[in-house]
Formats: C-alpha cells, sequence, structure tokens
C-alpha cells in the first residue's frame, strides 16, 4: 500500500540560492595541506548569538555544523568573536588581539547594524572597515564581510542602506568577499 504523501508535498520546491564563488586562498591552502582550518567570527550582538534559540544556534556555531557534515574529513575551528552592541570602532581596536593574534585563514566580519542605528558617519565607517580589512590581509588572512541583517531597527534608517552600500565598496576595493543578507546566497569558496 503506497503512503500518501502530505499535501504540502505537491507545492513545487522552493529555488535554491544562487551560489557565489569567492576567493579564499588562505583557507584553501590550509584545507589542501590537511591542517585545521581556523575562521573567527567577528562582530556583535547578532555574531554572539543573542535573540538565537539556544547559543549552539548561532551563526558561527551553525557554520561549524554545516562546514562538518559539508566537508567531514577536514577540521574547522570556528571561534566566535562576537560582543554585543559593538561596531567598527570597537571591533577594530580588538582586531589585534581577538583576532589576528589567533592566526586564522578566515575571518567573517558582521559589522555595520549598530553604526545604522547609532547613525555612523558613512565616511569614517568606510574608513575603518577598510583599515581592518587590509590589517587583516597583510597578516595573511582571507577576509568575508557581511552586511547588515535585516530587522526593524536597523532598516528604519537611513544608515543601513547607506552603510550596506559602503560595506559593497569596500569589498570590491578590498578583493574582500562579501555575503548579503539581501542577495540571499548560498557560497562556495576557490
Amino acid at each position: 500500500v503506497p503512503l500518501l504523501a502530505p499535501a504540502h508535498a505537491a507545492e513545487p520546491p522552493c529555488p535554491g540560492a544562487p551560489v557565489v564563488s569567492l576567493r579564499l586562498p588562505h583557507l584553501r591552502a590550509a584545507l589542501e595541506a590537511g591542517r585545521e582550518a581556523i575562521i573567527v567570527a567577528l562582530g556583535s550582538s547578532s555574531t554572539k548569538g543573542a535573540m538565537a534559540s539556544a547559543p549552539g544556534h548561532s551563526y558561527p556555531a551553525e557554520l561549524q555544523a554545516a562546514l562538518a557534515g559539508a566537508l567531514p574529513d577536514q577540521h574547522f575551528a570556528i571561534i566566535n568573536r562576537g560582543v554585543g552592541g559593538q561596531d567598527a570602532p570597537e571591533e577594530l581596536a580588538r582586531l589585534q588581539t581577538d583576532v589576528i593574534a589567533v592566526r586564522p585563514q578566515l575571518v567573517i566580519w558582521q559589522v555595520g547594524a549598530n553604526g545604522a542605528m547609532r547613525h555612523a558617519d558613512p565616511v569614517e565607517f568606510g574608513r575603518l572597515v577598510t583599515e581592518g580589512v587590509h590589517r587583516m590581509q597583510d597578516a595573511g588572512i582571507d577576509v568575508v564581510l557581511m552586511d547588515n541583517q535585516h530587522c526593524p531597527k536597523v532598516d528604519a534608517t537611513p544608515e543601513g542602506v547607506l552603510l550596506d552600500g559602503v560595506l559593497g565598496t569596500v569589498a570590491k576595493a578590498t578583493g574582500a568577499g562579501l555575503f548579503s543578507f539581501s542577495g540571499g546566497i548560498a557560497l562556495a569558496f576557490s
């Protein structure tokens, strides 16, 4: 006797997110050499896991699980360096001790949401993020910038859109990757 499929099974599946390839040579080299891949997640409360249903559901923890499932023969260490309430000035101030000193191959930098809510000057924000990206790249670290997650407080500010645009400009100018929440992308690396 055939099993009946649930009523929603007849609906077409959601389309997959487009895959954007990122150039991550330091991460790739570590994996090809069989070394542990160290990834630092730098950011504010969204990185830390505020509002996640449990600490294990922060995006760094979810990334750790996804990478372990996708590449079971590799070892990844995802280090969560999220500190609630911070943005570019505070994160740049702790870049050496919390990021560069760890010697990761990749940093994912979530930045701009608190700046938007504080009405940060886009020019100064761009200068700080560019400085941070250059410092990490000079230390041999691949960098992916993460633009603003959408929430009512950020979306209510004109700076939210402006700072997202600045992040895109910085990524293009420095060669850093960009993960965009508005683009809904899945990532692959080369």
